[in-house]
């Protein structure tokens, strides 16, 4: 573990999976716009009494505005036939992001988030639409797993101590591999969702090798315990 904060690398933010239709289609876009430089996102607006023409007029304006901000290709029409819901209340529309190299999308993000509210006319809500816009964060679900796992093995096993030692080696295999995950990175390109797998498969091997080797073990204890009785 101490190797790997020292010599570690940086997981690449992207990976393939040959032979699945999403790699399909990465290939199929790489081929027909090997030359494309930007990103799509949509901006996606809402008013609950509805856009008459003097509003659009005024939300027309506003997208002008947010297309000066630096990185911004282009922004579309909102009120382009097919933006529109059938209620009439909400609408969007495409942006091109420039990807080009040194553009800092996580900044032109979070200056179009900023900068859409005050461009819009009062009353009209933004929001938008892209990976880059999003603000979710895996939630520590090994925790919950951890605790759950306690609960199941103390039921099974009868003993906190019996239970907490596969817990432990667990906890400690897991460490280890993403240590040695951190290394590999530093050799070749890793994914970063790769050390995520690790420690399901860490803590899945960790803990439910444990119940199936107590469980085996009772099993032929109670064969063996049976045929001793026969015996006498």
């Amino acid at each position: 573990m101490a190797a790997a904060g020292v010599w570690g690398g940086q997981f690449a933010d992207g990976g393939s999976l040959p032979g699945t239709d999403s790699q399909a289609a990465y290939d199929l876009l790489a081929s027909a716009a090997p030359d494309s430089t930007t990103e799509n996102a949509q901006l996606v607006l809402y008013r609950p009494e509805g856009f008459d023409p003097s509003m659009q007029d005024a939300v027309r304006r506003g997208v002008a505005d947010l297309a000066t901000v630096p990185g911004v290709v282009s922004i579309s029409d909102p009120f382009a036939p097919g933006h529109r819901s059938v209620d009439g209340e909400t609408a969007y529309a495409d942006i091109e992001l420039a990807t080009t190299e040194g553009t800092d999308l996580e900044r032109i993000s979070a200056e179009l988030t900023s900068a859409a509210p005050r461009a819009m006319p009062v009353g009209v809500e933004t929001s938008f639409g892209g990976w880059m816009f999003q603000e979710f964060e895996m939630p520590a679900s090994e925790l919950f797993g951890l605790a759950a796992a306690l609960v199941i093995l103390v039921l099974a096993f009868g003993s906190v101590v019996a239970a907490g030692l596969p817990i432990i080696t667990a906890v400690v295999g897991v460490g280890i591999g993403t240590a040695g995950v951190g290394l590999w990175a530093a050799v070749t390109s890793t994914p970063d969702f790769t050390v995520q797998v690790a420690s399901m498969i860490g803590l899945g091997v960790g803990i439910d090798y444990a119940l199936l080797i107590v469980t085996r073990y009772r099993h032929e204890r109670e064969l063996a315990e049976r045929g001793t009785r026969e015996a006498r």
